[in-house]
């Protein structure tokens, strides 16, 4: 087994994905419910989330993200390169504005 060390030094970015591969909105929420559980600042969790295993929801999501800033030529992965899932990361400034 490997050490939590060894994931993070062995851990890349990813800019391509298999989206033949579907993720279950079960598999999401369990890792979601892990991350959800992680220790928060006077344990305010002032983080929301959205999932999005759905085809037409990850179009409109990916229209808003930024690919690689550093390869200035490259609009992002091809559209059977784009991930089949998302969490969107929400911040509520009615819990807290202090986030990062």
């Amino acid at each position: 087994m490997k050490s939590f060390k060894d994931l993070v030094i062995s851990n890349r970015s990813c800019r391509r994905f298999d989206n033949a591969h579907k993720i279950e909105v079960e598999t999401v929420k369990e890792l979601l419910e892990l991350a959800r559980n992680c220790a928060s600042a006077a344990n305010k969790q002032p983080l929301k989330y959205m999932i999005s295993t759905h085809e037409a929801k990850n179009r409109e999501i990916f229209s808003c993200l930024g690919w690689a800033a550093y390869l200035k030529d490259w609009k992002g992965p091809e559209k059977k390169e784009r991930p089949s899932a998302y969490i969107v990361v929400m911040a509520d400034h009615h819990i807290s504005d202090k986030f990062w």
